[in-house]
């Protein structure tokens, strides 16, 4: 028996078909997208990201004899802790949970390099404690010079932060002083296990 022909009808339902699979997902696609900045969206990072690409340049830390385009090219995370005065006990005892964050690392400790930066020469004790930890650098820096650069980048930003700078030199994360070590562990560890780089 032959096939009757398609009526007009068919063919005209048949093209609005096609054209409404393919446009939908467009739309759909394109409202998501002007809508995404009113979406609370979760991340798994702990730290708080930069508003703007910050590159460690910028902040003329590339001047400091520790930090220069060589030694990032050794392709090392840096964890940098910035302090304003003297690094008395209680600087002393932030060091010693920075240490104990990249010790935490364990087989990736390799991959990441301390660094304070301050305005004060270290005392004789952490001279003593700079010596036995290689993990560990210290530079005299012009603290309020690289405040003011991070400011307008990183909202709410409190004195004494620890950034996390990642092997290409772009400042990745910002965690105030206070902030739990743990934390700062929990991001390293996931960004470890996930970056290719450092």
């Amino acid at each position: 028996m032959p096939q009757k022909p398609a009526s007009r009808r068919q063919i005209v339902l048949t093209i609005i078909g096609l054209i409404a699979l393919s446009v939908v997902p467009l739309c759909v696609a394109w409202w998501y997208y002007l809508t995404l900045d009113s979406r609370n969206l979760e991340t798994k990072n702990l730290g708080q990201f930069t508003e703007n690409n910050i590159h460690i340049n910028e902040l003329s830390l590339n001047t400091l004899s520790n930090i220069t385009p060589d030694n990032l090219n050794e392709n090392k995370w840096w964890l940098v802790y910035l302090q304003e005065k003297n690094c008395d006990s209680h600087c002393d005892d932030l060091l010693l949970r920075l240490r104990n964050v990249h010790i935490a690392l364990g087989k990736e400790s390799y991959r990441l390099k301390r660094l304070i930066i301050t305005e004060s020469e270290p005392s004789k004790v952490q001279a003593d404690i700079l010596a036995a930890d290689k993990g560990l650098e210290w530079e005299l820096g012009n603290y309020n010079y690289i405040f003011d650069k991070l400011s307008p980048n990183i909202k709410e930003l409190q004195n004494n932060p620890v950034i996390l700078v990642d092997p290409l030199g772009n400042i990745v994360f910002y965690y105030p002083e206070a902030e739990n070590e743990r934390l700062i562990l929990r991001d390293l560890q996931h960004i470890m296990k996930l970056s290719r780089i450092g």
